[in-house]
């Protein structure tokens, strides 16, 4: 959808409820209930056949008797779910329309045709319905009213719906939009989160997940938003059966790990359990962005300050140190500790008190320390727990702490609370809420709050890296690889052995050890003084991805007898055994050096929503990818390679037990790479998977695997990420004679993009950025280098001439609507090689670029000086439009006008 459309979904002028009733019980009557409570500033029109009025407004029979389009139809019964009814919203000129009432895919299908025709777009069905609370719209079915905020909420379901909007009620929390889209049949989560992504009205977004239907729009879309505001999102589903990975290769089944990886990977923050969720609505609600790490714990209690500490230390995050200054202004309040980190325990009540007499003012005290940690510098993070006292009131003793810290003024410490117990949690989270201050019920959740936004920031930071440089390893076998591939396919021979799949790995500079076939035993003594012992020895059966199963492998044969007597028993035991396999012979293999080496897994399996993932664990024929695997999706670069690597180490999926030869990260990382880049050169490589390879020191070796082909094409591969577009690569000869090399930025295009930014003219970066701009920080060059290839393009032009070769002599940005309706330009070449045709070749390959992806409308703008930009722009055939208040120059190109054509300049 376009951002207008967006913008006309989520703000209706005027709602037509089909169905309509004034009997509250049923769908139409609590829609119309809803509607009116709210105080809809739009108009309301109810269709219904039987009633002449429904709550005091007058109904049509007809919706093609309607004066004016309506912008949103809800239908509440399922009789108005037909192909009659869709012809009529279409007739009516309706844009959107919501299905509330539960309906199957068997009824709903031709619904959905006719208004698919026409681009009417449809929320459901069985959806909870759309509240957007600025402009009184309360469409749905919910059960309680919603409070103003700025927190979008989006569910694929009702009941969790329900269940967050009391919750929220409860708490005071409001939402800027709650919407329950059902079963997605059309608008889905995707298309919200590109809504809500760049909405005013929401600072954050909270999504509750079901199931995911297209990955790839999925993550693009989620990237984008999580890179604008925080996404939190609750997905169900973790422990679901999952016994191998048959299970992760079948058609209807995504596992929970490739969840929680596209998570990660798009930037959103995942929480396992509603009430963590709930947590993460009152913290977005009333908390500040983390500007750090560091957490100070101020408690009046040592038992619950620990309770805090083991949660905090469990879940990753750290404690503050105190500087000197504060441990000397709080020592005569608190509880002596030898230690410098902030945990602060104030004189307890207990301790006070003598003879009966309280001594000291609790209060007063808790007030100066709170002062003194919020005040020190190396503090980012308090958390403040406060146990009942019989010396005070809990909403006493918040009411003075809320007053401390209003009186502080504008303060960069984030501040969360605890009050223990219900009682004082009822009694003071107004208190605190009305001050903007995220109070928790429960000490864990306060705990793990803060541990979600910690994981939030670093998930960013994770994203806005840097990768390091690199090389590029040129790998001359590709169109080898390829040969082979296509011979096998052409042989019909789609599942490859160890021997086959041995010679595509080494095309890519994989290594393995020697394997060869052999199909009776009689053959068996030359083939191994070849290869020479000691020896593994395996049966060659294409029924058993791992022979071990049934007793087909045995390593570690050191001379002919051995070899001999092995074969000769295995093969009468597992023709006794398992009669019924096609047993083809015998597998020798030179055997590897175990010793201190790592036994790792890696398998590429095609995953039935996110297209091709990547798994990586310990070696092991009982693998349950939920249990024993991190996942990764393709391309992977060294960067993410080695972001997988080190999570599947924290998260124990990979043991770096042998401390004198440790893991080496960076090999396993170019190995998953290339392992990468194979996946990408050859779609026709269906499924690997490599058990083991053997990782010693620096040395990486397969030792078996299997890999499976499928005959097709690269345009039926759809990968969760938009790989690089290499097709998009182009030479081209500037009036000069220099050769110039046009093709998709990289994210290891960093370094060059800055020194491209550096060496502009003061006046091309004015024009460039409207404005002066200082360098570019890290932040701002990941932004610019690390895209989304799906739904943006950054064109750059390099030199490929001797000591200039690889610098940047142009850039052309390209953004696209979601739906790619309409894409913007804007384009900037170094000062000295302009007049040199550059900047029309970069325009033309624009577009073609977005010809290429069915754009409709092309716009661009520059400054009223640019002159030179304008004629271009003239005679490629945009419509040139001055803004004389503004003092730009807007370009428009109509992509379906004759490109040369000339046009007229406007004045506005």
């Amino acid at each position: 959808m376009s951002a207008k459309f967006f913008r006309r979904v989520l703000h209706p002028r005027s709602v037509v409820v089909i169905g309509a009733s004034a009997e509250l019980n049923t769908i139409g009557g609590r829609v119309m209930h809803n509607l009116l409570a709210a105080d809809f500033k739009g108009t309301i029109l109810p269709v219904s056949v039987n009633a002449r009025k429904v709550c005091g407004i007058r109904t049509t029979p007809d919706l093609r008797k309607l004066k004016d389009a309506p912008d949103l139809a809800i239908i509440c019964d399922i009789n108005d779910v037909s192909a009659i009814q869709a012809e009529e919203l279409v007739q009516s000129a309706c844009t959107t329309v919501m299905v509330l009432c539960a309906c199957d895919s068997e009824r709903l299908a031709p619904f959905l045709t006719v208004l698919k025709e026409y681009g009417v777009r449809v929320i459901g069905a069985h959806a909870l319905g759309m509240i957007v609370p600025a402009i009184g719209l309360n469409a749905s079915v919910a059960n309680t009213l919603v409070l103003p905020g700025k927190i979008a909420f989006i569910s694929q379901s009702a009941a969790i719906c329900n269940a967050t909007l009391e919750w929220a009620r409860e708490r005071k929390v409001g939402f800027s939009h709650v919407l329950g889209l059902g079963d997605s049949t059309d608008i889905d989560i995707a298309d919200m989160l590109d809504c809500l992504a760049k909405d005013g009205r929401s600072r954050a977004i909270l999504l509750h997940v079901d199931n995911i239907q297209d990955g790839r729009a999925f993550m693009s879309a989620a990237r984008a938003a999580a890179s604008i505001k925080p996404v939190v999102v609750l997905k169900a589903g973790r422990y679901l059966p999952l016994t191998d990975m048959h299970v992760s290769r079948s058609e209807s089944y995504t596992p929970d790990v490739v969840y929680d990886a596209a998570f990660k990977r798009s930037g959103m923050l995942r929480v396992q359990e509603l009430q963590e969720l709930f947590a993460a609505a009152e913290t977005l609600a009333h908390g500040k962005p983390l500007g750090g790490e560091r957490l100070a714990i101020l408690a009046n209690g040592a038992g619950p300050a620990a309770l805090a500490v083991d949660t905090l230390l469990a879940n990753g995050g750290r404690l503050a140190t105190l500087s000197q200054e504060t441990r000397e202004s709080i020592q005569a309040y608190c509880l002596p500790s030898p230690h410098t980190e902030a945990l602060v325990v104030t004189n307890d009540t207990i301790n006070n008190i003598t003879n009966n007499t309280i001594k000291g003012d609790i209060s007063h005290q808790f007030e100066q320390v709170f002062k003194a940690l919020v005040n020190d510098d190396n503090i980012d993070n308090l958390l403040i727990i406060h146990a009942p006292s019989i010396s005070e009131s809990p909403l006493q003793s918040a009411e003075d702490l809320v007053q401390s810290y209003k009186a502080l003024g504008r303060t960069s410490v984030n501040i969360f609370v605890h009050w223990m117990g219900d009682t004082s949690f009822r009694a003071t989270h107004d208190t605190f809420s009305q001050a903007g201050i995220a109070a928790y019920r429960i000490l864990e959740n306060a705990v793990k709050a803060f541990i979600y936004m910690l994981r939030h920031r670093r998930n960013q930071k994770l994203l806005m890296q840097i990768p390091e440089s690199r090389e590029s390893d040129i790998l001359d076998g590709i169109q080898q690889a390829k040969a082979l591939i296509a011979d096998w396919i052409k042989q019909r021979q789609l599942r490859l052995d160890t021997e086959q799949a041995n010679r595509l790995l080494a095309c890519y500079g994989i290594s393995s050890v020697m394997t060869r076939k052999c199909a009776t035993l009689a053959a068996l003594e030359n083939i191994a003084d070849e290869i020479g012992y000691p020896l593994a020895l395996k049966i060659d059966c294409p029924e058993l991805e791992h022979a071990a199963k049934v007793g087909g492998v045995k390593l570690n044969i050191k001379n002919v007898e051995q070899l001999k007597a092995t074969a000769q028993s295995m093969q009468t035991q597992i023709a006794k055994e398992q009669p019924d396999l096609n047993l083809r012979g015998f597998v020798l293999q030179q055997m590897a050096e175990h010793d201190y080496a790592h036994e790792l897994r890696i398998t590429v399996a095609c995953d039935p929503t996110f297209g091709p993932v990547f798994y990586l664990g310990e070696g092991a024929h009982n693998w349950q990818v939920q249990r024993d695997a991190v996942v990764g999706f393709p391309p992977l670069n060294h960067n993410l390679a080695r972001y997988l690597i080190v999570q599947a180490l924290a998260e124990d999926k990979v043991r770096d037990r042998h401390r004198h030869r440790a893991l080496d990260r960076d090999g396993l990382a170019t190995l998953l790479c290339r392992l990468s880049q194979l996946l990408l050169d050859h779609p026709e490589v269906a499924s690997l998977d490599i058990n083991p390879v053997l990782a010693a020191a620096e040395q990486f070796c397969v030792l078996d695997i299997n890999l499976q082909l499928q005959a097709h094409s690269a345009k039926q591969v759809r990968y969760a990420i938009r790989p690089y577009p290499k097709d998009l690569e182009k030479r081209v000869t500037l009036k000069d004679g220099q050769q110039v090399l046009v093709r998709p930025i990289r994210p290891e295009d960093w370094s060059t993009q800055l020194a491209f930014d550096e060496a502009l003219s003061p006046e091309d970066r004015y024009k460039r950025y409207f404005g002066e701009v200082p360098t570019l920080d890290e932040a701002q060059l990941a932004k610019l280098t690390q895209i989304d290839y799906e739904r943006e393009m950054s064109l750059i032009a390099l030199s490929v001439a001797g000591d200039t070769s690889d610098q940047i002599l142009a850039v052309a940005n390209i953004y696209l609507e979601p739906d790619k309706s309409e894409a913007e330009f804007a384009i900037a070449v170094r000062s000295d090689l302009k007049s040199k045709g550059l900047g029309k070749q970069l325009m033309l390959q624009i577009i073609d670029y977005c010809r290429s992806q069915s754009v409709q409308n092309l716009t661009g703008m520059t400054m009223l000086t640019n002159q030179s930009m304008a004629i271009l722009a003239k005679n490629l055939g945009f419509e040139l439009t001055r803004d004389m208040e503004e003092r730009v120059l807007l370009m428009t190109l109509n992509m379906k006008t004759n490109m040369n054509m000339k046009t007229n300049l406007k004045s506005t």
